[in-house]
């Protein structure tokens, strides 16, 4: 799948929106009454108030989602520079006008 199927910045458009309104105000929180139960991320919301243990979860999901939603196209590039690589020790690759019509395909 290629992300720029439908406009090349619709993903870094999407990991910033996610990134502003999901993960940077619950890491901000997080991290202020953290320092002031001096807790992990579970047990500071338990410390909160009990029925509030499953914030902490919560949290840590959001960050895992975020994590592999982030690591995934990294993975796609990192492949993509390592197939480059081995394609222009083979000699498919002449020169800088074949390496920019095989990224618009």
């Amino acid at each position: 799948y290629k992300y720029y199927a439908f406009g090349k910045y619709i993903f870094v458009i999407q990991c910033f929106v996610v990134h502003l309104l999901m993960s940077l105000p619950a890491f901000i929180l997080e991290i202020d009454l953290g320092q002031v139960f001096r807790s992990g991320p579970i047990s500071v919301w338990k410390k909160v108030h009990p029925s509030f243990a499953g914030v902490g979860w919560c949290c840590l999901f959001i960050n895992l989602f975020q994590a592999v939603n982030y690591m995934y196209p990294t993975i796609q590039i990192i492949d993509y520079i390592l197939q480059l690589l081995n394609k222009s020790f083979i000699g498919k690759y002449s020169g800088l006008n074949s390496l920019i019509s095989d990224a618009i395909k």
